[in-house]
């Protein structure tokens, strides 16, 4: 495994890491996901996919329609590494506090186990089944790519993944670059609010701000500027999905009633029963100060492919 950092080191941005993992052995791996340790999934190699999936006993297999408008489940898997071959992926990390420990998870098996609890893409007539090979079959299947990330294009119906009692390996590593310093540092900050002491800091890009928790209290610093933030669960995960995130408006969904306190601020709309609004980011921070009026928390929602702010009581 190789880890690397792609963009500029400045400390506080999303920096860019590249992940690179080959399979040394001669075991088959199916590559579950990358966490950073005590944060959500940095990546992951299990899909939602449109549509829903029937399993029928009789042939033993799953069948994809895709046209369906089920509920999505997260059983397709798209890491399947066989001996020799390696996949690379990109993470974007905040730039603070390194190095950076992670935990890779996954699951390894001979070519026996593999055809026992793996159903792979066989179409039969129209119908897209995911269905278990043996022999001939499986080892042509099996054949190494020629691409270098070739493994990645395998989709896969991995049931057990979704078992307890199938727990996966875990591999640690560490992400690690040198820092150029920012000219406001974190001390600073600190200094400015009349901190000696601290249980949280990040950083937000986006404004240029260090985010900063002490005790009930929250803010967000410049050299500049002072705005008293509203509870939020974890500052990380809020000002990460900001700055990760490029689309000029931010998605907000409001739970627990919250919905009625804003309804002449932003414009509501309703989606499967849930209260949302798409906020420009010019109005995040008059946002914030309303939210912390009414005496409201902040959450994220997050994924590897998507996320959203939550409003709450």
């Amino acid at each position: 495994m190789r880890v690397q950092l792609e963009s500029t080191a400045l400390e506080g941005e999303l920096g860019a890491f590249s992940i690179r993992i080959r399979n040394a052995g001669t075991d088959y791996i199916l590559l579950r996901e990358i966490l950073e340790i005590g944060q959500t999934a940095s990546a992951t190699w299990q899909l939602s996919l449109p549509g829903e999936v029937e399993y029928r006993a009789e042939p033993d297999c799953f069948v994809h329609h895709r046209e369906s408008r089920g509920t999505e489940r997260p059983v397709f898997n798209v890491g399947l590494l066989v001996p020799g071959e390696e996949i690379s992926i990109r993470t974007r990390i905040r730039l603070l506090n390194l190095p950076k420990a992670f935990r890779l998870a996954y699951y390894q098996y001979d070519l026996q186990e593999i055809s026992r609890r793996v159903y792979f893409e066989k179409r039969v007539g129209r119908e897209l089944r995911y269905v278990r090979l043996v022999g001939p079959e499986l080892e042509g299947y099996l054949i190494p790519s020629p691409l270098q990330d070739g493994a990645s294009h395998r989709t896969v119906v991995f049931p057990y993944a979704e078992q307890v009692a199938e727990q996966p390996r875990e591999r640690e590593f560490r992400a690690e670059a040198h820092l150029r310093p920012r000219p406001f540092s974190l001390e600073n900050a600190c200094a400015r609010l009349g901190l000696s002491s601290i249980e949280e800091h990040t950083y937000y890009a986006g404004l240029e701000l260090w985010a900063i928790r002490s005790g009930e209290r929250a803010w967000l610093v410049s050299s500049t500027r002072t705005i008293e933030l509203p509870r939020v669960e974890s500052l990380a995960s809020l000002f990460h999905l900001l700055d990760s995130d490029d689309h000029p408006k931010v998605e907000v969904e409001f739970r627990r009633e919250t919905k009625t306190l804003f309804a002449e601020e932003v414009t509501l709309v309703v989606s499967k029963g849930t209260f949302l609004t798409f906020l420009p980011r010019a109005d995040l921070i008059r946002f914030f100060e309303k939210v912390r009026a009414f005496g409201l928390t902040l959450g994220v929602e997050r994924s590897p492919q998507a996320g959203r702010v939550i409003v709450t009581r």
